[in-house]
């Protein structure tokens, strides 16, 4: 199972599998075309959550230029300010 992924073994399981795929792909539409929309009461509490982060992120922006939390994040914010500081040699 763990070299090769997950194996299911009874038939109802197999179905939950499918259902769950379908949802996690109908969810990804969803997101793509019209933002975040969670099914389950646990992840309408991440979405507040992500929200309260996403107000908290952009709080700081507007005082203290961007401050990043994720890893990818971080990483666009070193090639956003090696961009700046490119920018301001040119300028200079």
């Amino acid at each position: 199972m763990q070299r090769s992924g997950i194996i299911y073994l009874s038939e109802q399981e197999q179905a939950q599998t499918i259902k769950s795929k379908k949802l996690t792909n109908e969810r990804e539409q969803i997101m793509q075309r019209s933002g975040i929309i969670y099914l389950s009461e646990q992840e309408q509490a991440q979405t507040i959550k992500s929200k309260k982060l996403t107000n908290e992120r952009e709080q700081i922006m507007q005082r203290s230029g961007i401050i990043y939390l994720s890893e990818q994040e971080q990483a666009q914010t070193i090639k956003s300010k090696k961009l700046t500081n490119e920018r301001e040699q040119i300028i200079q």
